[in-house]
């Protein structure tokens, strides 16, 4: 892994943390990775069209898809409530209406 320019200790996060990525190595590039404030968000999407979710909040552990809370990566994000990081930019529905493909 590479962070800043600087190669990192293999199975290791830039800041220190161990992380398992044995399964991740021959499929980094096929990866379908989806972003939730919640991992109870998660609940009423396809499964299946997914790999990796990752989280600022996990709180429902039976998710069908394996789930990395932001604040594993980033310790610091630990005690960040997450109406902090919901942006007030407008979203694509709101510059663009609903795409046929938005549930």
């Amino acid at each position: 892994m590479a962070s800043g320019g600087r190669q990192s200790p293999e199975g290791a996060t830039p800041s220190g943390l161990p992380v398992d990525v044995r399964w991740l190595r021959n499929r980094w590039h096929q990866l379908r990775i989806t972003f939730a404030l919640h991992s109870s968000d998660f609940r009423d999407r396809p499964a299946h069209d997914w790999d990796l979710l990752i989280v600022l909040d996990h709180d429902w552990p039976p998710c069908p898809v394996k789930v990395i809370p932001l604040s594993d990566i980033l310790p610091e994000t630990s005690d960040v409530q997450p109406t902090a990081w919901v942006s007030t930019e407008p979203t694509r529905t709101d510059l663009y209406g609903r795409m046929p493909w938005d549930r």
